[in-house]
Parts: structure tokens; C-alpha cells; sequence
């Protein structure tokens, strides 16, 4: 599809045709569409012995059972966990205000709820001792369609300013080594001044403290003189024999 991410390039990254039209949503739903209809229509797989799609489906006469949308929440959406109560401003789940009609005198009452991956703007709430559903709710001070193009233009432009660090960091990470004409080690490329290297470490992030601690860079004060000096062993005085009683006079 033209506008496609990750649409055929040339050599260097440029598209292939970057004049070629955008294919609208509305379009595109429409070919989709059509598709489906030749394919479930028209298409006779060797699997069906020349039937469609639509011909196998009416022949089968397999009972179908109809399930109702209330019962297929139990089985599609996922689950929060823990009850929630329901209070003045609706249900509050991951910092959002649910709210719903059908609330109106239940403050206070505590709800199970389950959502659809990806679709924050609702959810549905189910009695916690009887699973029965009780009925969707719909997220509060929804942000405007102005405020919205401008987080998504924000964040694109976020998207860049990481991007282009990534690949500045990836060029810095790369080795370079010098050339040899005969059988040696590797010589590499990427010497530079200490201050440099400390400089860069500061700022990845990577800069230890530790490392660079001298021991004799800061003198240690000396002891004050109330303190009790450990005693040298070689001006330690020999200890005197004991002496027996009858040798004293």
C-alpha cells in the first residue's frame, strides 16, 4: 500500500515511487470488501469440489447457536483483577473516570470490569458475585480531536529525537582499527585524551566515582592528640619475671 511503513525503498532509503497517491481509509475499506465478496462468491477451492465458500456454508447443516454480545464478554475481553467501587464520578480505573446512566444510586457497590485491549474509551462492568452484566461505561473529559493531533505530533517529534540519538550512538559505538599489510593484532582507532573519555562517561552516564579515587590525593588529618597511639612492638620493653615472695625483703 502507498503510505505504507515499511514500503519498498531504493538504494539509500528513498521510496519508489514517493509520487504515487495515497490510498484513502474509505477506499481501501472498499477493496477489502470486495475481495471478501469475490472470495466467498466467486472462488471454487479444489478443497470444496467446485463449490464456494457460500454454497459449502448453506449446504453444511450443522446447527448454529447464536450467542448474545453480553455472553461473549465473558469469554473476549479481559479482566481487571480486583472489584472496583463505584463512586461520585463513575469508576476510576488507570487514573480515568468511567461513568454510565445505569449508576445513578449504586455509589458505593463494587463492579468487575473488563476491557478491549487498546480501546481505553470503554468498558464493560459485571456484578462480582453473580457475573451478570450490568453495562458498558464510557471515559470522562475525553481529550478534544485538537489536543490529541497535538500529542501525536509531539511524540513524533519525540520518536525523532530518539531515533537520531540511537543512530549517533550506534555510530560512536562502532570500532575503527588501523590497516595492516602482515599478520598482527587488531590496532584500534579510537584513542583519546583521558578528559575526553571522563568527559563522555559524565555524560552516558557511565562515569564511576570510584574509579578515580586516589588514595594519597587528599592527606588524612593527623590524629588528635588525646587519641591512644597503638604501641610499636620493637619499643615494647621485654616483661619482667615475677617475683616470689621470699625474695623480697
Amino acid at each position: 500500500m502507498p503510505g505504507y511503513t515499511h514500503a519498498p525503498t531504493l538504494h539509500g532509503g528513498k521510496p519508489v515511487d514517493p509520487d504515487q497517491p495515497l490510498l484513502h481509509f474509505e477506499a481501501f475499506v472498499g477493496l477489502v470488501l470486495e475481495w471478501v465478496h469475490r472470495w466467498n462468491h466467486e472462488n471454487t477451492p479444489k478443497s470444496l469440489e467446485g463449490q464456494t465458500p457460500r454454497q459449502a456454508w448453506d449446504a453444511d447443516s450443522a446447527l448454529i447457536e447464536t450467542v448474545t454480545a453480553e455472553d461473549l464478554h465473558t469469554y473476549t475481553l479481559e479482566h481487571h483483577g480486583k472489584p472496583l467501587v463505584i463512586n461520585n464520578g463513575g469508576v476510576r480505573w488507570r487514573k480515568r473516570n468511567y461513568i454510565a446512566d445505569w449508576m445513578h444510586g449504586r455509589v458505593g457497590e463494587k463492579v468487575n470490569l473488563r476491557y478491549l485491549p487498546h480501546h481505553d474509551h470503554r468498558v464493560e462492568l459485571y456484578d462480582p458475585q453473580t457475573g451478570r452484566h450490568l453495562g458498558a461505561a464510557v471515559m470522562t473529559k475525553q481529550a478534544t480531536c485538537e489536543q490529541t493531533l497535538s500529542l501525536k505530533q509531539a511524540r513524533r517529534r519525540e520518536a525523532d529525537r530518539l531515533r537520531a540519538q540511537l543512530q549517533k550512538a550506534e555510530k560512536n559505538r562502532n570500532t575503527r582499527y588501523a590497516a595492516a599489510t602482515r599478520p598482527a593484532p587488531p590496532v584500534p582507532l579510537d584513542v583519546m585524551p583521558e578528559e575526553e573519555a571522563l568527559e563522555h562517561l559524565r555524560a552516558l552516564d557511565g562515569f564511576n566515582p570510584a574509579a578515580e579515587a586516589l588514595p594519597d590525593l587528599i592527606q588524612l588529618p593527623e590524629p588528635d592528640a588525646g587519641w591512644t597511639l597503638p604501641l610499636n612492638p620493637d619499643t615494647v620493653p621485654s616483661p619482667r619475671p615475677p617475683t616470689h615472695p621470699k625474695d623480697q625483703p
